[in-house]
């Protein structure tokens, strides 16, 4: 067998093997028409990008929302994130804006002049059913913003640990929040300081 022929016969298994592949979540061509994402880009978007969605209409809203704020959602600005929703009785995909959405949004402005250290509140430990965890009862940062030439302090509100984390169906904190109580309400405290600086855009 020829060298070219092996070639062309590798290239074929491959495809084949591709082509056997379908996307995690279902695709349609409508979904190129209207975001300019085919399916190969589908497949990375709700497989590494999305890996929590469990419906194709949350990444769809997700792509919506990042169209309507100039996002790349490969740059992961947006999460998905199922979240037990007590009223349905049943655990929501919710689209949930990260803090890299946030930053962008603030750099974008031209006047985003820094932030502070976070201050964070006594631990507390609790136990949520058969977990128990230890966590910061609140956090705070303060961020900056120039305004008319003077760089002036914005600070964030003590955002408390208990009334912010993402909860399982059993109210226990979810799998990030469990692993990183200091490091998620962290992000919290910025993205509500960034709010409080920048209130037309955040």
């Amino acid at each position: 067998m020829s060298t070219e022929l092996k070639t062309t016969e590798t290239k074929r298994d491959k495809t084949q093997t591709l082509a056997l592949r379908e996307p995690r979540l279902p695709y349609h061509p409508a979904i190129e028409a209207r975001f300019g994402v085919d399916k190969a880009s589908w497949k990375a978007l709700v497989e590494a990008i999305f890996p929590n969605a469990t419906t194709t209409e949350s990444v769809i809203l997700a792509l919506s929302y990042c169209r309507a704020r100039k996002l790349d959602p490969f740059k992961r600005n947006v999460h998905i994130v199922p979240i037990w929703n007590k009223d349905m009785k049943a655990m929501v995909d919710t689209i949930c804006p990260g803090i890299g959405e946030l930053r962008t949004t603030a750099f974008r402005t031209g006047e985003y002049a820094g932030r502070g250290k976070t201050e964070f509140g006594p631990d507390i430990t609790k136990q949520f059913g058969s977990v128990t965890i230890t966590f910061p009862e609140w956090a705070q940062v303060t961020v900056y913003r120039m305004v008319r030439g003077v760089r002036v302090e914005f600070f964030g509100p003590q955002v408390y640990w208990i009334e912010t984390f993402a909860s399982n169906r059993d109210g226990s904190p979810n799998s990030m929040w469990e692993t990183r109580p200091r490091g998620q309400i962290d992000k919290c405290a910025e993205a509500a300081a960034l709010r409080c600086a920048f209130p037309e855009e955040c």
